[in-house]
């Protein structure tokens, strides 16, 4: 009998062209190397990039810095000119002879409760049943409210963003803000402060309560305008 064909293949004496099948394992070998070089490539232009992503982070900060200490005193010089022209706006109560106070509530139940508890004082109630009603009032007139009562959630345009329009263009000093809400959170009363509200009350409000917080505002503002009319603001 004829001997038996060995089924073993010789790697080293075969001859590979492109149309024949080459053998995986030096494809593989051939793919890991390719791959361990495009790994360490690629590591070394992420580290490069980042290195000259530092150096534009410090280059930005530094004009930043200075920029910063330009735009202070800038802020600062536009503070007082605007807290110098609002000292010669008048209120409410030099025009007409009364205290104002605007109440800014989407709800006619809560401007009825605070017209129970001020309007016996002789204070003049004025409601605006939304932020943007309220702001196009102030806009028409040539003299401020008193005081602004301003309710925190309200549709459209919210009682913090009502507080961060205004204070664009009047200090706190100058035009006194209490923002009213029932949600006591922190975070709401923090968030309120930070805008520019000079005071945070929580419904439902004692009329002890509120009449003692507008007080103490009204006292603040007083003392305000006598020190911009001794510095010559008037």
């Amino acid at each position: 009998p004829a001997p038996r064909k060995s089924l073993k293949r010789d790697v080293s004496t075969e001859n590979f062209n492109s149309h024949e099948e080459k053998p995986r394992f030096l494809d593989e070998k051939k793919d890991d190397k390719f791959s361990r070089t495009a790994s360490v490539d690629s590591i070394k232009d992420v580290t490069n990039e980042n290195e000259r992503l530092k150096k534009r982070v410090q280059e930005l900060e530094q004009v930043l810095h200075g920029s910063k200490n330009f735009a202070t005193s800038n802020e600062t010089a536009v503070k007082d000119d605007e807290q110098a022209r609002d000292s010669k706006i008048p209120y409410h109560s030099e025009v007409h002879g009364c205290i104002e106070i605007l109440s800014v509530d989407d709800n006619e139940v809560n401007h009825m409760v605070v017209e129970n508890i001020l309007t016996p004082r002789g204070f003049k109630i004025t409601t605006c049943m939304s932020g943007v009603e309220a702001l196009e009032l102030l806009e028409s007139r040539s003299y401020l409210p008193d005081l602004i009562l301003l309710d925190c959630m309200m549709p459209i345009m919210s009682g913090f963003e009502v507080c961060q329009t205004l204070r664009r263009k009047h200090p706190q000093n100058a035009l006194p803000i209490i923002m009213v809400s029932a949600r006591s959170g922190d975070e709401d009363i923090v968030r309120g402060l930070s805008l520019g509200c000079n005071d945070y009350i929580t419904k439902p409000f004692s009329a002890g309560e509120l009449n003692a917080r507008i007080d103490v505002q009204l006292k603040i503002r007083e003392l305000w305008r006598s020190e911009i009319q001794k510095l010559g603001g008037w």
